[in-house]
């Protein structure tokens, strides 16, 4: 494959490629930069011309020819600074990185994960410096047997070093429950995580013990009620109530200020003859189906929070097992669902269903 400024193009020889036995035949009108390119598999990924897009070029059996289509289409907020180049790591994992020519001294690097179905995400990488240049190798000191990212990088504009970028943390446990330390232990927060306990009136109103929070800001409720947001200072927040005599008394949950949220695609059922769903869609009856969750927000409603089984007074936070959570009559509108979770506790939706309905006047 050769790819130039006018499109990817197959060379190919009757023998051998010397300057009298090649062929070049045109296989599509996808523009590339003169920056080079890194294959993963037999997919070739490079930068279009402008370096705002990434592509990707593979075979085609349907078409008999090499096809390519952008593979950065959800990451055009991170790629308009421009990438100069490319490289790629494929041990332990598939990552390609691209540098951004976006500082005055150097750039900042940019990169996405890549397995069999396709582009699973893309990042940014945070530096202290300015990057001016990347390159891949493989190394096998101290057994490790993986490539590893370098880079040409300058802290003042003049003096320049060679660095190796640490790896990604291998998550080698997980979180089995809201106290469990194990991801706080290897340095990582997850922005929907969560830490709990209890307060006492004894405790005048101070939360301790928050070393993995200290110096951030998070959201505190206390039996299911907001109690404010604070900035962790020496792993302590002191909680602050209206009524200064008011001490806090009950469970807390603590966690980064952060709405989770998921939406749906809008329903679009076509036909052949260009007609849609009506104009008007309803949901007459949605279930969200849910495990060991707090109540999430669904199309701006909170589903009924109590349960018969559970005694007033005693506040009902994560519902253990499976759960549907019912809404009716959700109003008039695309389609779409949304939901939300922004207090600190789990919510893992595993499903919504129900009956849906459509006006086409």
């Amino acid at each position: 494959m050769l790819g130039t400024s006018g499109g990817d193009y197959a060379i190919s020889a009757q023998v051998t490629l010397s300057p009298s036995d090649i062929q070049a035949e045109k296989q599509n009108n996808a523009r590339s930069h003169s920056t080079g390119a890194v294959t993963i598999d037999t997919d070739v990924f490079y930068i279009e011309q402008g370096r705002e897009k990434m592509r990707s070029t593979r075979y085609d059996d349907n078409l008999q020819a090499q096809t390519s289509q952008v593979v950065s289409t959800i990451a055009e907020h991170l790629l308009y600074k421009r990438v100069k180049r490319i490289t790629l790591n494929q041990t332990p994992q598939t990552i390609v990185y691209g540098l951004r020519d976006d500082l005055a001294t150097g750039g900042t690097l940019v990169a996405f994960t890549y397995s069999g179905e396709g582009v699973g995400a893309w990042f940014e990488y945070s530096s202290k410096g300015s990057i001016i240049d990347i390159c891949s190798a493989y190394s096998i000191k101290d057994g490790r047997d993986e490539d590893e990212l370098w880079a040409l990088i300058t802290y003042n504009g003049t003096d320049r070093y060679i660095e190796k970028m640490p790896y990604p943390a291998r998550l080698k446990t997980v979180q089995k429950t809201e106290t469990d330390q194990t991801l706080m232990d290897q340095g990582i927060i997850l922005m929907d995580g969560w830490t709990t306990g209890t307060i006492s009136v004894n405790d005048n109103n101070v939360i301790s013990g928050l070393t993995a929070y200290d110096g951030l800001t998070v959201g505190c409720i206390v039996d299911d009620a907001w109690a404010g947001e604070y900035t962790v200072k020496e792993n302590t927040i002191i909680l602050e109530s209206a009524d200064i005599e008011d001490k806090y008394d009950g469970t807390y949950a603590i966690g980064l200020v952060y709405t989770a949220k998921a939406k749906t695609f809008e329903p679009t059922n076509g036909n052949q003859a260009g007609t849609a769903l009506g104009t008007k869609r309803r949901w007459n009856k949605l279930y969200c189906r849910v495990l060991d969750s707090a109540l999430p927000i669904i199309n701006g409603t909170l589903p009924p929070d109590r349960t018969p089984e559970t005694e007033m007074g005693v506040p009902e936070i994560i519902r253990e097992g499976l759960q549907d959570l019912i809404i009716r009559n959700v109003g008039w509108d695309k389609g779409e669902i949304t939901i939300e979770q922004d207090r600190p506790y789990p919510t893992h939706v595993l499903g919504v269903y129900g009956q849906f309905k459509v006006n086409n006047s």
